[in-house]
């Protein structure tokens, strides 16, 4: 049946499933503590802490706060999550199907590997990814991106906010567009495998490895030490390579 909670209730058990919708101006702590912990229908809470070894998730989730899920984490549609904060510890996997996670100004967590469709990552705080596949990955405009990983997508990658590598990420898809700036002491490898490559603002890494169809050179790049460009360059302005 419809679950209701109040006074920040805490559910300890081996395997715990809601059949039905979960609502309530309250914290819920679900902890599967050996099992699986599964929603089948949607969920508002004020604050989601989620564990299990398994978590499944099956429709929506909404908080007005923060949502942690401790587990590997399943979608078995495209999915909406909606939070001030939403940190994932471990791995989550949708093969083919859609994320998209408001973090508001929150941070956005995915401490592990993504395996999914099409992710839109929207928050204000700072976004970090490790390694991800999927089909395609947008980012929006506020905050900051991390990426600590390698970024692999059939489809294209747009990061819309400021990108911070480490690592030495390696990022392949059909195209890729950073329309903020790319920074880290990190080298970075950006491979739009059949598509375009665009810098729309300056560059700072350790090496960069650029390749696409074309490369669209919009700011100044420096790096510290190799600057690679495999691919038909396009300037737009008075243009400074340094490395």
């Amino acid at each position: 049946d419809t679950v209701n909670i109040a006074n920040n209730p805490t559910l300890s058990a081996n395997g715990i499933t809601f059949n039905n919708t979960v609502n309530g101006n309250s914290n819920l702590t679900a902890n599967a503590t050996t099992g699986k912990l599964t929603f089948e229908k949607t969920v508002g809470t004020s604050d989601l802490t989620a564990s299990g070894n398994i978590i499944d998730i099956k429709d929506d989730i909404t908080t007005n706060d923060l949502q942690t899920y401790t587990g590997a984490v399943n979608l078995f549609k495209n999915t909406t999550l909606t939070g001030n904060g939403i940190i994932f510890n471990n791995t989550i996997t949708g093969i083919g199907l859609d994320l998209t996670a408001n973090s508001g100004a929150g941070n956005l967590t995915f401490t592990n590997d993504i395996n999914l469709g099409n992710i839109n990552a929207n928050s204000t705080g700072t976004t970090t990814f490790n390694n991800v596949t999927a089909t395609s990955l947008t980012t929006n405009s506020g905050g900051t991106t991390q990426l600590n990983g390698n970024v692999k997508t059939t489809g294209n990658q747009t990061y819309n906010d400021t990108v911070n590598i480490a690592n030495n990420p390696t990022l392949s898809a059909n195209g890729i567009t950073f329309n903020n700036t790319v920074n880290g002491n990190s080298n970075l490898t950006a491979n739009a495998t059949t598509g375009k490559l665009t810098f729309e603002k300056t560059v700072g890494t350790s090496d960069l490895t650029a390749s696409g169809n074309t490369i669209d050179i919009k700011d100044d790049i420096t790096t510290n030490d190799l600057q690679t460009y495999t691919g038909a360059v396009n300037l737009f302005k008075n243009t400074t390579l340094t490395g």
